[in-house]
């Protein structure tokens, strides 16, 4: 799944070309530069029916044809793509959300506990079959939820954020944790709750330490999302490093409030805005839970890549959204765009 954009190297500045040419060998990033990319796996449904349903029957119809959509949607075969994308592009550091883990068991004996899908493995197994030489430093479990189905079986989630880098870079201080404010829904009269988080790390930049954090804020709750915004400008991104904060955010510049609270409180610069001002760089969303859609027409921006500190944006491109970035069988590897972005530290 080759990119077919323009390379980073016709976008770079005379300086970031400078960087790199001077860069020590080994144990960091080269001097001056850093390259993330931040990708949202999908986790094959966006739960949308099961949310509405009034009635218990409603709910198990629902719960079917959200397990339908999964399957359908061939995790394995989409994380396969977007290992290679990874092992195309090369990025320094990768922020993973909606790496899902699906499982089934018998109806109302949970918890169900025989594995289907792990996104996060497939991603890894075929990152090391590809020849990519990544590790994950960090992985944060999230929402937990099972439920009955009308296939007669339960089917459960486990969503999970995570950080990858290159095995070559010096990372330390890594650290994830969830939330204290969290979405909680009650459908068919059962309440659940929706539980999200964080992940981060320091990263060696030539002699320079840079913060890389990674989220997923949540998307049914304008006040919730900006509650747990707030959380992490005191938390992670709250240092006196340069900061780089890589996420699908589940908001951007008019979706909601919170983007504009991001760069205005937290006093980041959103990189897209810098290389690319009179693109949209729209990322969301690229299908209506049908990966095998023919054409995409995302209209919103949420998949994110803000800095602060002693960082410029260099360049930024929007990857897995046109038809050359399919798979073999014809799956868009996420109903999301990635972005990848290269940075100059000073």
């Amino acid at each position: 799944m080759r990119q077919r954009g323009r390379p980073f190297l016709a976008a770079w500045s005379v300086t970031a070309l400078l960087g790199v040419m001077l860069a020590a060998c080994g144990g960091s990033s080269p001097a001056g530069t850093l390259t993330v990319m931040t990708r949202n796996l999908d986790e094959g449904t966006d739960f949308g029916t099961l949310v509405h349903a009034t009635t218990a029957g409603q709910f198990l119809n629902a719960a079917a044809t959200a397990w339908e959509e999964v399957k359908a949607s061939d995790i394995p075969a989409r994380a396969a793509g977007i290992a290679q994308e990874i092992a195309t592009e090369k990025p320094d550091l990768v922020s993973i959300e909606e790496a899902s883990i699906w499982r089934t068991g018998p109806l109302l004996k949970g918890p169900a506990t025989t594995l289907v899908y792990d996104a996060l493995a497939s991603l890894r197994g075929a990152l090391a079959a590809d020849g990519a030489s990544y590790r994950l430093d960090v992985v944060e479990n999230e929402f937990d939820l099972e439920a009955p189905t009308a296939l007669g079986y339960d089917v459960r989630v486990t969503d999970q954020d995570a950080i990858l880098s290159r095995r070559d870079l010096h990372v330390s201080n890594v650290h994830s944790g969830h939330f204290r404010s969290e979405l909680t829904l009650t459908v068919t009269g059962v309440k659940e709750v929706i539980q999200r988080g964080w992940t981060s790390l320091n990263v060696s930049v030539g002699r320079k330490t840079v913060r890389y954090v990674e989220t997923h804020l949540e998307s049914f709750s304008n006040s919730v999302q900006k509650e747990q915004a707030a959380e992490l400008l005191a938390g992670p991104a709250n240092t006196d490093l340069p900061v780089v904060l890589a996420c699908d955010c589940n908001t951007g510049p008019g979706v909601t409030p919170t983007y504009n609270y991001v760069i205005s409180k937290g006093h980041f610069i959103d990189s897209w805005t810098v290389t690319n001002p009179r693109s949209g760089g729209y990322t969301w969303p690229l299908h209506k839970e049908d990966p095998y859609a023919p054409a995409a027409t995302p209209n919103q921006r949420i998949d994110l890549v803000l800095v602060k500190g002693a960082i410029t944006p260099v360049a930024d491109r929007l990857i897995g959204n046109a038809r050359p970035s399919l798979t073999a069988s014809g799956l868009w590897p996420s109903d999301h765009a990635g972005v990848l972005a290269k940075l100059a530290v000073s």
